[in-house]
């Protein structure tokens, strides 16, 4: 019995610690958002972000997908949700949860190719042909086993790809890019940016944008 009280009381220590922490990065994350002029939603009640995430196929990884803290305003003209996503992974019998800091741009003039760039797991290399197509790039062989890179307009995606933007990327551990018709995704999987440093994670999705459709243009 003595045991069992003690297994109740670490478990809620552990519980409270999880929800102060979390209470902490929802006040720091609203301090930022007033910061940049930006609307705060600690929830995302209308489930609008999670919806919008699930288009992209990074919204669709795991079970019981959930967007939190989001942050919406406008960015170089743009709409911009910033927000944390959090998806339930299964490992067996055991679970665990993964949390991105995610940036999705809405643009209705996209000019880019829809592609979809992740990292290159190791199952991409056991099942090989019988997954979808990855582009690959016979000049940057880091890049090619780094990245899993896919799209129906492969060459569009090609000319997007220029050898700078690949030797610029290969350095990107993590990274998720996105393109659909009207939006552009940018995540590291598993990273959680700290509330300081999300206007640096909307400045490098600015960034990674503005460098793609420029080397479109080039």
């Amino acid at each position: 019995m003595g045991i069992f009280i003690l297994f109740i009381a670490i478990m809620a220590i552990v519980l409270y610690a999880q929800y102060a922490r979390a209470r902490r990065r929802t006040k720091a994350i609203q301090a930022k958002a007033q910061h940049l002029g930006m609307e705060f939603r600690p929830a995302d009640l209308k489930a609008e972000t999670k919806h919008l995430a699930r288009r992209f196929a990074f919204g669709n990884k795991g079970r019981r997908p959930r967007a939190s803290n989001v942050m919406v305003g406008q960015a170089s003209g743009l709409k911009v949700h910033i927000f944390d996503f959090k998806y339930t992974r299964s490992h067996g019998s055991s679970t665990s949860y993964v949390y991105s800091s995610v940036v999705i741009f809405i643009d209705q003039h996209l000019g880019l190719p829809q592609f979809s760039l992740r990292p290159e797991y190791w199952t991409d290399r056991v099942w090989g042909p019988t997954s979808r197509k990855d582009i690959d790039f016979e000049d940057s062989p880091e890049f090619s086993r780094a990245f899993h890179l896919e799209g129906e307009d492969e060459a569009a995606i090609r000319g997007v790809f220029t050898p700078a933007l690949r030797k610029t990327l290969v350095e990107e551990y993590g990274l998720f890019v996105e393109v659909i018709p009207d939006a552009l995704l940018f995540a590291r999987l598993g990273k959680r940016s700290k509330p300081d440093d999300l206007d640096d994670l909307l400045r490098e999705a600015m960034a990674l944008r503005k460098r793609l459709e420029g080397e479109l243009q080039a």
